[in-house]
């Protein structure tokens, strides 16, 4: 062209025939203006050949395509919307377009164009296109092809259309305690739209507030190719005050908002309550799994391991609480480690995960030492237990003698001193039943086994059995009895009103036996005085180098305190009366006689008798008095023997009673004067 430098332009076929090659070229022009006008010469030269081939053509370059843009466009849901391109040709063979097209994110629109304002002669259109009643489908890019006959397609540049609207509101969903979620919702407009994300709580008519806690992390991303806006809000490390409603309001560029519907955000969580238990023992362990739906598996694991034990389950429609029990039997050592739970659901892919609960193990920290104790002194048997802080399990004490299932029921004094608890039992005064073998055991409200101590071995040293005290008729055999815990076989001594030594011999015997620590002394006489005497034992165990003495026993001897009295000049028909009095004692019986015959209560005879302090008195009434009735009467005091008792009888002497008056007998009379011989007299 002149004026312009020359150009090789591009050669796009080149083929030989008989010795001749035929070569294509073409110059290719682009974004044409009117400077482009102007002919154009194309020069071909052959190598070895002075000069050239030229051949000239003309370009006219016209003005022609779009002489207007349309502004982006924004609207809502529902709107009548309207985009209008003005196009021109300078053309003058281009007098009309021959197709406009309008195009919606690329795809051909074939209704609601109107073309006017044509005006063929000066090749100018104007295009209108309506998009009536919008919905959000209908935002995206627009655009506009006019094609000529003669120079093609123009294309106009693209008209974003803003719908403003909600695309997708935030799901319900849930999300374990401690973990994090995220909230989504995508509405269509500008990029910029804004939105606040709010909550309240999950009840009707609860009021909405702008979520801003630090927990809380809000992102917008902007997609040009769709014209829409994802808002996410990320809540971390939840918490149950983040369960509840969650809205997303948004405010587009032309100051109008739109609020999602409500997504409900349920925190759900699972914790394993505190376990306690005891090697040997068994534990139930409780898990239980907060969501508004049922835990669909609950999986128990202990240590990081799934547990092989089977759980039992069950839902509480009432608070939402999935409730999930496991019991370990025959507890061991390595029982006591840590358990957790899982649980997942039907309605919500999320799972839930407790903390790890560490069980915890109730050991015997102190336990009972044995000894020897003496009768009648004071002594404490301890044990201490484990009771940690927030252990709430009602603790029950019980103090066993193993040799013979013995639970004592004397003092018992328990502490709880936290973290520990004690148990103290008080023996006093000791007495020869508290020798054994003694456990501490402790049982707790709840947990299944009892907690022991090691055992303790008490013995008791001392006179356990003191000679007993008691009375004895003359000539009665008389037996005491010593009894005495030692730790070796013991001497004994027994002694008489204190300062007389008794040895056997001489009608006195004493028998000694020893057999497991109890050693047992008999001292058996014939008893012979008349007033009390004093016996007394001690015992010598040469073990421990201890001196144990008795109590002194009194023995007493049985007596006719009171004899009867004779009787004189009792007139025949009335009453008659005589009292004996003995000695008291649990096994005494008064019998009269009259010669050698015992006489019965009934008839002639009242017999009967009444203990008064230390002495019985036994009273017989002859009633009425007649010559067969009077006489010698006496008593006997008779003592049954029991045990070591050996009895026997003391008699008293005799009373006379005697009758005065007239005394009938058949048909003959007699009469009986200051007790002299009868006298016949005649009727």
């Amino acid at each position: 062209k002149p004026g312009n430098s020359a150009d090789a332009g591009t050669e796009t076929s080149s083929t030989t025939t008989d010795g001749i090659k035929h070569v294509t070229n073409e110059l290719r022009l682009s974004g044409l203006t009117s400077a482009n006008d102007g002919a154009y010469t194309c020069m071909v030269f052959n190598a070895g050949v002075t000069g050239s081939v030229t051949s000239t053509g003309n370009l006219n370059a016209y003005a022609v395509g779009w002489q207007s843009t349309q502004a982006d466009v924004t609207g809502k849901v529902g709107d009548t919307k309207t985009f209008t391109l003005n196009a021109d040709s300078e053309s003058p063979a281009s007098t009309k377009y021959t197709s406009i097209q309008w195009f919606h994110d690329g795809n051909a629109i074939h209704s609601g164009v109107v073309n006017t304002a044509d005006t063929p002669s000066a090749g100018k259109t104007q295009t209108v296109l309506t998009v009536s009643t919008a919905t959000l489908s209908d935002a995206g890019y627009y655009s506009c092809v006019i094609t000529y006959s003669d120079v093609g397609a123009v294309t106009s540049a693209a008209t974003k259309f803003f719908v403003n609207g909600l695309v997708k509101g935030p799901s319900d969903l849930a999300g374990d305690r401690g973990g994090s979620v995220t909230l989504t919702a995508v509405f269509s407009g500008s990029s910029a739209t804004t939105v606040t994300w709010k909550k309240a709580a999950l009840t009707s008519g609860a009021t909405f507030s702008a979520v801003s806690h630090g927990r809380a992390d809000t992102a917008a991303t902007y997609d040009s190719a769709t014209l829409t806006t994802t808002y996410t809000l990320t809540i971390t490390v939840l918490e149950a005050s983040d369960e509840g409603a969650y809205v997303a309001t948004a405010t587009y560029s032309d100051a109008t908002t739109e609020t999602s519907p409500a997504a409900a955000l349920s925190v759900f969580f699972a914790e394993v309550t505190q376990g306690y238990g005891f090697v040997g023992g068994s534990v139930t362990l409780t898990a239980k799994i907060t969501a508004n739906v049922q835990a669909k598996n609950v999986i128990w694991s202990k240590y990081g391991t799934r547990m092989t034990e089977t759980a039992t389950n069950t839902y509480s429609v009432g608070n939402g609480v999935t409730t999930s029990t496991i019991t370990i039997t025959s507890l061991a050592a390595a029982d006591f480690t840590t358990y957790s739970v899982t649980a997942d659901f039907n309605t919500f892919t999320v799972t839930v995960k407790s903390a790890d609960m560490t069980l915890n193990q109730l050991t015997m920290k102190t336990n009972p030492t044995g000894g020897n104790i003496k009768v009648g002194d004071v002594s404490t048997l301890t044990c201490k237990f484990d009771y940690p802080t927030g252990f709430t399990a009602v603790a029950t004490v019980a103090w066993v003698r193993t040799t013979d299932s013995y639970n004592y029921v004397g003092t018992v004094e328990n502490t709880h001193d936290n973290p520990g608890y004690t148990s103290e039992m008080r023996i006093f005064p000791a007495v020869a039943n508290d020798a054994g073998i003694w456990e501490c055991t402790v049982t707790f409200e709840g947990i299944t086994g009892t907690l022991k101590s090691t055992s303790a071995t008490v013995t008791v040293s001392g006179i356990t059995t003191q000679p007993a005290s008691q009375s004895a008729v003359a000539g009665a055999q008389v037996t005491f009895s010593c009894v005495a815990n030692t730790l070796s076989e013991p001497t004994i001594t027994w002694t008489k009103d204190t300062s007389t030594t008794l040895t056997s011999g001489s009608g006195t015997s004493i028998t000694n036996t020893y057999s497991s620590g109890t050693f047992t002394s008999k001292l058996e006489f014939t008893f012979t005085a008349t007033s009390d005497e004093k016996y007394q034992c001690s015992v010598v165990d040469s073990t421990l180098t201890t001196t144990y003495t008795s109590t002194e026993a009194t023995l007493s001897p049985l007596v006719v305190t009171s004899n009867p009295t004779s009787t004189s000049e009792v007139a025949g028909g009335s009453a008659a009366t005589l009292t004996c009095a003995a000695t008291t004692h649990s096994s005494l019986a008064i019998s009269w006689y009259k010669g050698s015959t015992s006489l019965a209560d009934g008839g002639d005879y009242s017999i009967s008798s009444a203990a008064n302090g230390a002495n019985t008195e036994g009273k017989l009434v002859l009633n009425p008095l007649t010559l067969d009735t009077a006489g010698d009467y006496y008593c006997k005091a008779i003592y049954t023997s029991s045990g070591d008792f050996s009895g026997g009888s003391i008699t008293s002497t005799s009373a006379t009673v005697t009758m005065i008056g007239i005394s009938y007998d058949h048909w003959r009379a007699s009469v009986v004067i200051s007790g002299q011989s009868r006298i016949p007299i005649m009727r």
